[in-house]
C-alpha cells in the first residue's frame, strides 16, 4: 500500500514539474504561439483509498477473530483443568457412593417424616390444652410497638384488665396525655389499621395455626395515608414470608401502586418437585397466581398473568393497558378517564407546563377532561368521537411535545 502511495506521489510531482516547467518556457515568450502539452493528467487516489478501507476492514475482522479464538481456547484449556480434576476426584466412582447414600438418607427422611407426625400430634394436644388461652397483653404492647415505630404518637391501646362483663380482648384508646378517648375520635383509617394490625398478629397465635388457612384481603390500603400503607406493606410482605403450604393468601386491592409494592420477590425460585424428588425452577407466577380484572363497563375480563411481560411493573404502566383493553373493547367514553390521568401523570414527571404541552390542541384537554368530575349517566353519549380519533389526538399530542416514541412503546406495552 506504501509502495503505491509513493508511486502515486511520484507521478503527481512530475505532472507538476513538467507543467512549472511548461509556464517558465510560456513566461519567456509571452507572444510567441506554443504547441499544447501532450501530458497525461495522473490518476486520483479514490482506488488507493478504497484499498485501505478494505484493509481496515480485514484489520477488523481479523482482530475479531482472534478474540473468539482466544476464548475458544481459554475454555478448551479450562474444561482439560476441569476434566483432569474430575479423574483426579474419580468422579464416577464417588456419584456410586452418592447413590448409596441418598437411598440412606430416603430411608432417614421417612423416619424424620413419621417423628415428626408425631410430634405434630403432640403438639396439637397441646394446643388444645391451651385454645382458650389468648394473651391479649403482648397483642396490646406489639400493636403500640409498629404504631409507634411508624410515628403514631397521638394514641395507643390500653388493654382492659377488668371489664364488668367478664369479657377479654377489650381494649381502651389511651391519648398522648394518658387520658382515655372515646373511639369515636379515631379517624375511618385510624380505626382500619388497629383492625388490620390486630388481624396478623392474631394468625400467630396458637390457636389459629391447627388447621390450614385461607387469609383474604380486600383493599386493605382503604382510607389509609402513605404512613400506614407502609406498615401494611410490610405486615403483609410478612406474611408471605410465613406462609406454610398448606395456607393461603388473597389479596384483592385497585390500588396499583399496593400491588407492585407488596408482591414479592418476582424472581424465579427452585422448589422440590415430590414427584421427581428433585429442584425444579418456578417463576413467581406459577407460585403465586396473579390476576387482572378490567372492566368495560359492561362486563369485566379476567387475564392470568402468566409471564412477567404481561404484567405493569408501574402504575403509569397499567394506565396504558387499561386505555389498550378499552380501546380494543370498542369503549371510547371510558378511553377518555386514562388518556386523562396518562397526561397528567407525563408533565408530573417531565415538570411540563400544561399549557406548552397542550399548545394549540386545547380541545384536547376539555375533552379528556369530559364528565371527569360530575355525576352523569355513563350510558349517554359523552364526546361522539370514536376510538381511533381519541387514540390518534393522544398520539398527536405526544408527536407534537417529541414524545412520540414514548407513546409508541407504552402502547406497544399495553398490549397492542
Amino acid at each position: 500500500m506504501n509502495l503505491q502511495i509513493q508511486a502515486r506521489r511520484n507521478e503527481c510531482k512530475e505532472y507538476l514539474t513538467q507543467l512549472k516547467v511548461a509556464l517558465e518556457e510560456k513566461r519567456k515568450n509571452l507572444f510567441n504561439k506554443v504547441e499544447p502539452l501532450g501530458v497525461k493528467v495522473p490518476e486520483d487516489f479514490s482506488n488507493i483509498k478504497q484499498l485501505c478501507q478494505t484493509l481496515v476492514e480485514e484489520h477488523n475482522n481479523l482482530s475479531q477473530n482472534l478474540k473468539n479464538e482466544q476464548s475458544n481456547a481459554q475454555n478448551a484449556l479450562r474444561y482439560h483443568e476441569v476434566r483432569k480434576q474430575l479423574n483426579v476426584f474419580k468422579h464416577e466412582e464417588q456419584k456410586g457412593k452418592l447413590s448409596t447414600l441418598k437411598a440412606i438418607s430416603d430411608k432417614a427422611q421417612t423416619e424424620l417424616k413419621n417423628k415428626q407426625d408425631e410430634l405434630k400430634v403432640k403438639q396439637d394436644e397441646r394446643k388444645n390444652l391451651i385454645l382458650k388461652t389468648k394473651d391479649e397483653e403482648k397483642m396490646e404492647i406489639e400493636i403500640n410497638r409498629l404504631l409507634g415505630n411508624m410515628g403514631v404518637l397521638s394514641f395507643s391501646l390500653k388493654l382492659v384488665d377488668n371489664d364488668k362483663e367478664g369479657q377479654r380482648g377489650q381494649y381502651q384508646i389511651k391519648g398522648h396525655d394518658g387520658r382515655i378517648r372515646p373511639i369515636t375520635q379515631l379517624s375511618k383509617g385510624e380505626k382500619n389499621i388497629i383492625a388490620f394490625l390486630y388481624f396478623v398478629l392474631s394468625l400467630k397465635r396458637a390457636d389459629s395455626n391447627i388447621r390450614p388457612r385461607v387469609i383474604v384481603l380486600d383493599d386493605p390500603m382503604t382510607s389509609n395515608d402513605d404512613t400506614m400503607q407502609y406498615l401494611i406493606i410490610g405486615e403483609i410482605q410478612r406474611l408471605f414470608r410465613d406462609i406454610k403450604d398448606d395456607n393461603y393468601i388473597i389479596i384483592l386491592t385497585h390500588n396499583s401502586h399496593f400491588y407492585l409494592n407488596v408482591r414479592p420477590n418476582t424472581m424465579p425460585s427452585y422448589e422440590k418437585s415430590e414427584m421427581k424428588g428433585l429442584y425444579e425452577k418456578k417463576s413467581f407466577y406459577e407460585k403465586y397466581g396473579v390476576y387482572h380484572l378490567r372492566s368495560s363497563g359492561n362486563f369485566t375480563n379476567i387475564k392470568n398473568i402468566a409471564d412477567g411481560k404481561q404484567d405493569f411493573n408501574t402504575s403509569y404502566e397499567s394506565l396504558w393497558k387499561e386505555l389498550v383493553f378499552l380501546y380494543d373493547a370498542d369503549m371510547p367514553d371510558l378511553m377518555l378517564n386514562p388518556c386523562r390521568k396518562i397526561c397528567e401523570t407525563y408533565l408530573k414527571f417531565t415538570k411540563q407546563d400544561v399549557n406548552i404541552f397542550y399548545g394549540d390542541n386545547r380541545n384536547a384537554k376539555k375533552l379528556f377532561d369530559v364528565n371527569q368530575h360530575s355525576i352523569d349517566d355513563l350510558e349517554a353519549e359523552q364526546n361522539g368521537r370514536t376510538k381511533e380519533e381519541i387514540k390518534s389526538i393522544l398520539h398527536d399530542l405526544f408527536k407534537a411535545n417529541g414524545a412520540e416514541k414514548h407513546y409508541t412503546v407504552h402502547w406497544k406495552g399495553g398490549g397492542r
